[in-house]
């Protein structure tokens, strides 16, 4: 019931619940820390994200009142690292992307289940963008359509160990028309 996701802007118009990455914001903290290294705010906002890492990874382990007093400090705080305007161009760019996502941020600590990080989905998606870059992509819509809905088999098969080899061999036999009879002789 919730998306997980990276920032990209194709996933805004989704209307259900969505998580953003924590290990995408991670990444871009780290790389604003080499713009910025003496940046409180940096600092301050990775260590907030790893927190809620570990808060959500304690979550079973955890008084529930006790969880829940952590969750909501950490969306106070994680409000008061957003709110002042920022002077370095990274710390810019950082805040007005997690301002964006500000919603988004911390689904994983309020909702049970919920991944921190998108790194399933990724892992999954892997080997069909290993596929189309081998094979230089798909030279018409029908071929794409094709790859991509036997792709979306092949990893429903892996999730489910089932032989996707066998279902589609099972698909092809029921698509055939029957052989032709022959004639008795």
């Amino acid at each position: 019931g919730v998306l997980v996701s990276d920032c990209l802007s194709s996933y805004d118009p989704h209307p259900g619940r969505k998580s953003k990455c924590c290990a995408h914001h991670l990444k871009a903290l780290s790389e604003a820390l080499e713009q910025a290294p003496d940046s409180e705010f940096l600092r301050n906002t990775r260590w907030l994200l790893k927190a809620a890492l570990a808060l959500h990874r304690f979550r079973e382990e955890m008084d529930v009142v006790a969880y829940w007093r952590r969750v909501a400090h950490l969306e106070g705080r994680l409000d008061e690292l957003l709110a002042p305007p920022r002077g370095h161009a990274a710390e810019i760019k950082v805040r007005n992307r997690l301002r964006k996502h500000r919603a988004h941020l911390l689904t994983f600590v309020h909702v049970a289940g919920v991944d921190p990080t998108n790194n399933l989905a990724e892992r999954q998606l892997r080997p069909a963008v290993i596929a189309r870059k081998l094979s230089c992509g798909h030279k018409s819509e029908a071929g794409k359509a094709a790859f991509e809905v036997l792709a979306s088999l092949a990893a429903t098969c892996r999730q489910q160990g089932r032989s996707f080899r066998d279902l589609v061999a099972d698909g092809l036999c029921l698509s055939l028309p029957p052989p032709p009879q022959r004639a008795p002789s």
